[in-house]
């Protein structure tokens, strides 16, 4: 069928004739999300600075551990006054208030904001795009919650009209590049400037601009961006998405690029996501669980740009996707904005929730087929029925289920933003991971991993930017387990492709960190395997736990004899390694 309000008719009737009894019993039982953000410390009021007829792309907001200490923190824009809010998670999910002390700008037109460690010291740095031609900002972290202001030095400070940006390493030198989508209005379309910007990370705290050279600098009028690996082979591929595309030749459609070891080939048309359309946000993930990141991108209710439905885009594993918006349920003929997959429910299948602009946002639940369910109500998360342009999802309370961050205008300016905490995630079992990276990118942005219980796997990406609209999720794994309670086989794939890991029958409901190989047996991360670290695993001796995971050097979930002849294969203090026979082995 093509797509139209027809469409959206039969679609219903689809989800309501012929979901199986389980996933309507499990529809009806859901426990809602509880909406806490003031109770919990979070007051900051958003407002729309130019009125309801003139700025209508609203402000960023980001849940990230800025401080590295495993607690989600919060950072949200768009007060009037051009103050960034910038608050610390205590550990039990509610909030201290360092905005004044963040020393970040005062910002005159914020717009997208993306976290990352650029300059490999541990800490997230963040990246504020801004409209309106005002210069984008990047401002390097000092100790967690206070910033200094590092533009001009680092070269990043484009002005163009900035809306989303997200970060990667194209060209798999250890070091994270950036990004920059920019409105760029047709007469703009000559002025580099103007276009959208690539900016590769020299290693030395500066960027040089080379989206010219290599041919990703879009003249659309963008609004979002996601670094991706849709084909699997450890090279990130840049999806595009752009507002007025169905207007040809004045306005550009989505543009998808292949990431051929460092340089870039547009297959847009022959990958099928070369699609015209009013588009506004990406969401980028396995959605289809077939192993392959999908795609669903944002729409206006106007037939004439795609038919105001939202594409999904199913990723068939050959670089070709298929739309079956119509299979799934979730076309929508809404105004909407910002879309995230993600597991709310912990059932093993990742769920979609869109902001919408005048009219309640939308949660679709997968139990596991198309379609899909909408469960809105149920959940408690419509938002205002305003003016709902960004979200973020993260694990604020530490609990394993993800909580929903919406930096809403609401329908009466300003209004707060909200946090709405997730309970229906703690009926089931999850995991998480931490994946430590190498110089340059310690967080292992563009890492993957694939997950298995029994006989099923999930695949997870993470996303500096992206899977959403000009906002930042969480930077870590999170993978629902359902009634599973161990994953049975993990496999993480590192940045590049070429180093990988595969760890076995590590318990549910922890947050694990995950090592390089190079990182296995040194407990202390000071480059020596040597006598401290045989202490170490001997006091570790038995089921691996959180925190000493180093020391499970065969990745068997066990710290046992087999580690232990590693580890002294690996001895590397100038004293020889002592003989097993002369250990006295843990009981």
């Amino acid at each position: 069928m093509s797509p139209g309000k027809s469409s959206v008719f039969v679609v219903a009737c689809t989800v309501a004739c012929t979901m199986p009894c389980g996933a309507a019993y499990a529809i009806d039982g859901i426990a809602p999300f509880t909406e806490e953000a003031v109770s919990r410390g979070l007051l900051y009021q958003v407002q729309e600075w130019n009125g309801p007829t003139m700025q209508f792309q609203g402000f960023g907001c980001a849940i990230a551990d800025l401080n590295g200490n495993g607690h989600q923190d919060v950072v949200v824009m768009g007060n009037g006054q051009g103050i960034v809010g910038v608050f610390e998670n205590d550990g039990t999910g509610h909030f201290i208030n360092h905005t004044q002390t963040s020393n970040i700008p005062l910002l005159v037109k914020p717009s997208g904001i993306t976290l990352a460690d650029y300059n490999g010291n541990g800490m997230l740095d963040i990246y504020i795009t801004q409209q309106f031609y005002e210069a984008n900002v990047l401002v390097r972290n000092e100790d967690g919650f206070s910033f200094t202001d590092v533009t001009e030095q680092a070269g990043v400070g484009n002005t163009g009209y900035g809306e989303a940006a997200s970060w990667a390493d194209y060209d798999n030198d250890g070091w994270l590049d950036l990004y920059v989508v920019n409105y760029t209005f047709p007469t703009q379309a000559s002025n580099p400037s103007r276009r959208n910007q690539l900016f590769r990370n020299n290693g030395d705290g500066t960027f040089q601009s080379v989206a010219v050279q290599l041919g990703v600098d879009d003249h659309g009028v963008g609004y979002a961006a996601v670094w991706t690996d849709i084909n699997r082979n450890g090279w990130l591929d840049l999806y595009v998405v752009n507002d007025r595309g169905h207007l040809p030749s004045m306005f550009r459609a989505n543009q998808l690029w292949r990431n051929d070891g460092g340089t870039f080939t547009n297959i847009s048309e022959p990958s099928g996501t070369e699609i015209g359309m009013w588009a506004m946000g990406v969401a980028a993930g396995d959605f289809k669980g077939n192993g392959y990141p999908d795609f669903y991108i944002t729409n206006l209710p106007n037939v004439g740009g795609y038919g105001g439905i939202n594409p999904l885009l199913i990723n068939q594993g050959d670089e070709t996707f298929i739309d079956m918006h119509d299979e799934a349920g979730v076309g929508q003929f809404i105004f909407s904005w910002a879309p995230m997959f993600f597991d709310y429910s912990n059932n093993s299948h990742l769920d979609l929730y869109v902001c919408n602009q005048a009219h309640d946002n939308n949660l679709f639940a997968n139990f596991g087929e198309f379609p899909v369910r909408t469960v809105t109500s149920q959940a408690g998360v419509a938002g205002t029925s305003g003016y709902s342009f960004n979200a973020a999802y993260g694990d604020v309370t530490g609990n394993g289920a993800l909580d929903l961050l919406l930096n809403d205008f609401g329908t009466v300016f300003p209004a707060n933003v909200k946090l709405y905490i997730n309970h229906e995630g703690t009926k089931r079992n999850w995991i998480r991971y931490n994946v430590v990276g190498y110089e340059g990118n310690l967080r292992a942005i563009g890492a993957n991993i694939d997950t298995r219980t029994g006989d099923r796997w999930q695949w997870r990406e993470i996303y500096a930017g992206g899977n959403n609209f000009k906002a930042q999720n969480e930077l870590v794994f999170h993978v629902g387990l359902d009634d599973a309670e161990t994953a049975d086989e993990i496999v993480i794939n590192w940045p590049g492709g070429n180093v990988s890991r595969t760890l076995r029958n590590y318990p549910a409901n922890f947050t694990w960190t995950i090592y390089p190989p190079e990182r296995l047996g040194d407990s202390n991360s000071n480059g020596v395997i040597d006598a401290t670290d045989l202490a170490f695993m001997l006091d570790a001796w038995g089921t691996v736990q959180p925190g000493t995971e180093m020391m499970d050097i065969n990745g068997d979930g066990v710290l046992d004899v087999s580690d232990l002849l590693l580890l002294l294969a690996s001895w590397t203090q100038s004293t020889a390694a002592p003989d097993p026979g002369d250990i006295r082995m843990p009981r």
